[in-house]
């Protein structure tokens, strides 16, 4: 409500949204109807993420993009959508975290409100809120900051496994591994 108005002014505020993870839900009102199934495990359609109102909607990542702002991604295992069933699965680890990268990414590329110039700066809008000042349960392969060379490390692998993947619009910028290596640097470090 203060953020559209100052927007269509052309007073940009950034939004920045830290400490959390992708819901994959669509809207702020989606979030606020659904409010009775936040539950344990409660996930978006697609199982890949926890769909509680702590985490950004679609609409959150547009107003994030739109704004210049700041995605800080939580490394908080529930916020990042393990569940009890999934806890002890191969996603406790760098597949969690890809996951929410990736939704974050693809819902700007998927948003028809947003230009083709905003959607790639979805890239430059993201960055670590790891939450570890916080009593989180963290990712089990990445549980302090001395883990995040090892971190970024598997991230530049996951990365370079899904580009190669011809239908990944949201990796097409990304045309060596050197461009991969920038931009996991960019995310971990210079965002």
């Amino acid at each position: 409500e203060i953020i559209k108005p100052c927007l269509a002014k052309g007073d940009v505020i950034p939004v920045i949204a830290s400490h959390c993870g992708f819901s994959g839900i669509e809207t702020l009102q989606d979030h606020i109807d659904n409010f009775h199934l936040e539950e344990d495990d409660y996930c978006d359609p697609s199982k890949k993420f926890n769909a509680w109102n702590i985490n950004a909607c679609e609409e959150d990542i547009e107003m994030i993009v739109k704004t210049g702002g700041l995605f800080g991604l939580s490394f908080d295992q529930r916020i990042l959508g393990i569940t009890k069933k999934t806890k002890k699965s191969k996603r406790n680890g760098v597949e969690i975290l890809w996951d929410n990268i990736e939704g974050i990414a693809k819902s700007a590329y998927n948003n028809p409100r947003l230009s083709e110039a905003e959607k790639s700066s979805v890239w430059k809008c993201m960055t670590l809120g790891t939450d570890f000042e916080g009593l989180i349960d963290p990712i089990d392969h990445y549980p302090t900051v001395l883990e995040f060379q090892l971190f970024s490390n598997n991230l530049v692998f996951v990365i370079e496994q899904a580009r190669k993947d011809p239908e990944a619009k949201h990796l097409a910028h990304l045309k060596s591994r050197d461009y991969t290596e920038a931009l996991v640097d960019d995310f971990c470090y210079n965002n």
